[in-house]
């Protein structure tokens, strides 16, 4: 089973990324990087790998468990989709109460 080095890694090249450039984005050495990739760290903190999910344009739960979302079922759903899993996890809570509490659709 790919673990979660080997996904930042496929992710990063995928993109045609260098070690450094990730890096850089992310704001880590490039010696922290490669620890993340080769498992030396066997992952990033949390709020590490939402950053490396929305820079490598992934869903963190594939980052971390390998395991695709599902897939939506309109183009509008997954324009929807793909943005809310790139927002910061408090703002993404918070949008998520203000829909709860909205009333059905008649």
């Amino acid at each position: 089973m790919e673990r979660v080095g080997e996904r930042i890694r496929n992710a990063r090249e995928s993109l045609g990324w260098g070690v450094s450039q990730l890096a850089k984005t992310m704001g880590v050495s490039r010696q922290t990087l490669h620890k993340w990739e080769s498992g030396e760290i066997v992952s990033p903190r949390p709020d590490q790998l939402f950053k490396l999910a929305r820079k490598l344009n992934r869903d963190p739960e594939w980052l971390i468990t390998g395991k695709e979302p599902p897939r939506a079922s309109s183009e509008e759903q997954h324009r929807l989709l793909t943005h809310f899993a790139r927002l910061d996890p408090a703002l993404r809570q918070s949008i998520l109460t203000l829909i709860c509490s909205l009333p059905p659709r008649e």
